[in-house]
Parts: C-alpha cells; structure tokens; sequence
C-alpha cells in the first residue's frame, strides 16, 4: 500500500493539471520589460519575459505551456503554469529614464496601484 502526502506550496496553487501563481512586478517592468526567473516544481528555472513595448497590465494573466502537473495517464505531457500579474507602485531601477517622477505623479492616490 502507497500512501501520498500532498504538500501545500507557498508559491504555487493546483488547479488540476495546471499551477497556478502570482507574479509581482514593479511599475517600471510592467511598463518597460522584464525578465522574471521562476522556480518550478522539478527544480527547473524558467525566465519569464516580457517584450519591450508591450505592456503588463494589473492582473493580466500569462499561461506557459508544459510547465505545469504531469498529466495523468500521459507520463510526457504537462499542464500549464498560469501566472497572475499583480503590478506594485515600486519604482526601484528606473534603468536611466527620466520617467519615474512624473509616473509616480500620476499614480499616487490611484485604488489600481495601492501598494499590496
């Protein structure tokens, strides 16, 4: 007789196959780029990116493919890792732009960017 003891992870909720996880960004990634390695259950470290131009939304949602649970019955295949943006009024490395100050400006006293 096997008996399996599922641990809850911090970092990760199971909706079936797929992982689900929340992602926190500061403002200037979300609006500029970001690269965000990730620790995956398997020990795996996969970098997720966003493209310069494109633009991370509160609460957008990002779906990786075959990151997820082992399927069941189909020992090769994966869910998917859903990962949830939650975008912070942080500022940190403004990476030499001049942008930060009047941003900030405009975010103070906005409910979508009360910091979490």
């Amino acid at each position: 007789m096997i008996i399996l003891d599922q641990k809850d992870r911090a970092l990760f909720t199971q909706p079936g196959e797929d992982l689900f996880m929340y992602t926190h960004i500061q403002l200037v990634e979300a609006l500029c780029s970001f690269q965000n390695p990730v620790s995956t259950l398997d020990n795996q470290t996969t970098v997720i990116t966003s493209q310069q131009g494109q633009i991370v939304k509160h609460g957008d949602i990002k779906c990786v493919l075959n990151e997820g649970m082992l399927i069941d019955c189909r020992p090769y295949e994966k869910g998917c890792l859903i990962m949830e943006f939650k975008v912070l009024k942080t500022f940190g490395e403004c990476h030499g732009l001049n942008l930060c100050v009047p941003v900030q400006a405009i975010c103070d006293g906005h409910p979508q960017f009360d910091d979490e």
